[in-house]
């Protein structure tokens, strides 16, 4: 992954192994228009007048009695995780989808960095990532919200070289 500095892998010869691939986008906004944000979500002002940017760490880990991620599985993410949009009430909602649970495997966002025009109106809303359980499927969780589901739609990214998201911690 050396070429792809959008690339990590963290090798652990003691627990978990785990890896992330940074991802960023560009969303056009009305600066008049509330946008709605994971609660969990970092949010900065000063983007560009009708910009907001959003800044991705999706990882993936492997417990310690597993393998650890290939590179492949890493770079996988880049598809099967991310964020969605959808408008209600008038409001632009963004959400995370793609993410996953098990007892010894999990991918998650780790970050979400979202900056937005300084006076661009925001609010937070809890449930908008994270996951929840899968009925009749015991230690198995996954996102409710997925690309063409419930009006949701897929908000496409670039990779990130920079590692924004990782800068913000």
């Amino acid at each position: 992954m050396a070429d792809d500095p959008s690339i990590v892998r963290l090798p652990s010869s003691d627990g978990p192994r785990e890896g992330a691939v940074y991802d960023k986008a560009v969303l056009n906004v009305d600066a008049t228009q509330t946008i709605v944000v994971p609660d969990s979500a970092i949010v900065e002002r000063g983007a560009q007048a009708g910009r907001m940017e959003l800044y991705l760490a999706k990882g993936k880990w492997e417990g310690a009695q597993g393998p650890p991620p290939s590179d492949a599985h890493i770079r996988e993410l880049r598809t099967t995780m991310g964020c969605v949009k959808r408008t209600e009430k008038g409001k632009l909602v963004i959400a995370v989808y793609g993410e996953w649970g098990m007892m010894e495997s999990a991918a998650e966002m780790r970050v979400l960095l979202i900056r937005v025009p300084n006076g661009q109106p925001v609010e937070t809303r809890a449930g908008l990532s994270g996951t929840v359980g899968v009925k009749g499927v015991n230690r198995l969780s996954k996102s409710t919200r997925e690309p063409g589901e419930d009006g949701w739609e897929a908000i496409p990214t670039t990779p990130d070289p920079d590692r924004t998201a990782q800068k913000s911690k």
